[in-house]
């Protein structure tokens, strides 16, 4: 099973029995519990989240001011935590949320829109493009993503764009679309 440091997102091989356990990170040193990683997304995608410092030493804190900012402290970084890991989950599945079948046909819209844009019968789209959509609400869509197709002088040549489509009356309308070569 793979384990990810939450602090700097350093990779462990571990075997199960450890899961619910405390670990010291090699790389920075810093105690978390260990839970399994499933590899969704990137872990050098993961926002680091830095630990609170502890008071100085000359300052004296009594036994329960520290009790209670250690708790402050832990429930802040699970809080950090969560909402890193939910922001990964729902960037890399999201789209299995949608119960209408937008994101889907969003992606496909668009994919369309963008090879009559640049001219190209032969445009290839990243096959992870789900993720590349984000819902904006109001069934407005924006993908941000690129395309490898050819150009007049047959090079093949990736183009990144964005754009906003909107699904209106059962019709979908492009909004926006920003291409950069």
């Amino acid at each position: 099973m793979k384990t990810i440091c939450p602090y700097c997102g350093q990779t462990y091989k571990l075997k199960k029995e450890f899961i619910g356990k405390r670990a010291n990170c090699k790389k920075c040193q810093h105690k978390f519990n260990i839970q399994e990683y499933r590899g969704l997304g990137n872990p050098a995608n993961i926002k680091k989240t830095a630990p609170p410092k502890p008071p100085h030493p000359d300052q004296s804190v009594s036994p329960s001011a520290k009790n209670k900012k250690s708790n402050i402290a832990v429930a802040g970084i699970a809080v950090a935590v969560i909402l890193v890991a939910a922001s990964v989950l729902y960037s890399q599945f999201g789209h299995l949320f949608d119960k209408t079948g937008n994101v889907d046909s969003a992606w496909a819209h668009m994919q369309v829109l963008v090879g009559k844009r640049l001219k190209s019968k032969n445009a290839k789209f990243p096959p992870d493009g789900l993720r590349h959509v984000n819902d904006l609400g109001g069934g407005r869509y924006q993908v941000n993503s690129y395309t490898d197709a050819q150009n007049a002088q047959g090079v093949e040549m990736r183009t990144y764009f964005v754009g906003v489509i909107k699904k209106a009356n059962q019709e979908w309308e492009l909004e926006s679309l920003t291409i950069k070569k």
